[in-house]
């Protein structure tokens, strides 16, 4: 059998054959099947909560948890940088959750006294949803004070004083690179029936670090 594939604009004529015969076929289903045309793989979906702890890792799982009981979907732990020239790759697309913890409903943490660069993915989504009593809910949050310097005082500003001096006439290093095209849905919202009670609701927070974010990027609250 043979088939006349894409003609040339001039003459009409096609700039190449394609012959194909029993053997041609039997080589076109294996290639088929073997994925041998590198077709890209679909992202893993985690339904667990992922704590990243050591250097120069790269996350490329999605994730859609229930119910979580983490503080995060996503925790980018201290130790996961050890300078300032240490990265941490989120290549991920999709973050979704709903929480069942206390207090703090995060799709992404970056922890204080991380020293490096998180990278987030262009085009990634995340989605949290925390329904619950006295809840801090924000989409990604960069922790960049470390409250250890004056552990009596929940005063922030203090603590950035404190910060400051004792590392090197700087805040913090952390630094957060939110990619273009960025989407970022919180809903949080007391107990029905419930009022009075503190509920919290950021898309993306900064707390003295350095965060860029790039263009096109949607906060929805």
């Amino acid at each position: 059998m043979k088939q006349k594939l894409r003609r040339d604009k001039m003459g009409g004529k096609p700039l190449f054959d394609l012959k194909v015969d029993n053997r041609g076929k039997v080589l076109l289903a294996a290639l088929l099947l073997t994925g041998a045309f590198n077709m890209p793989a679909e992202a893993a979906v985690q339904s667990e909560p992922l704590v990243v702890t050591k250097t120069g890792q790269t996350v490329t799982d999605d994730f859609d948890v229930k119910n979580c009981t983490n503080p995060a979907v996503l925790e980018i732990a201290s130790s996961a940088a050890k300078t300032t020239d240490d990265v941490t790759k989120v290549d991920t697309k999709s973050i979704s959750a709903t929480f069942s913890n206390k207090n703090e409903a995060n799709g992404i943490w970056v922890q204080d006294k991380y020293p490096g660069t998180v990278k987030l993915a262009d085009g990634m989504t995340v989605k949290v949803d925390a329904t619950g009593n006295s809840y801090n809910a924000t989409g990604i949050y960069l922790e960049g004070v470390d409250r250890s310097h004056d552990p009596k005082s929940k005063d922030e500003s203090v603590n950035a004083n404190e910060e400051y001096k004792n590392n090197d006439n700087q805040i913090s290093s952390t630094t957060v690179n939110v990619g273009s095209g960025t989407e970022i849905t919180v809903k949080a919202e007391a107990p029905e029936g419930k009022t009075g009670v503190h509920v919290n609701s950021v898309a993306l927070e900064n707390h003295f670090g350095h965060m860029n974010v790039g263009d096109n990027v949607h906060l929805n609250l």
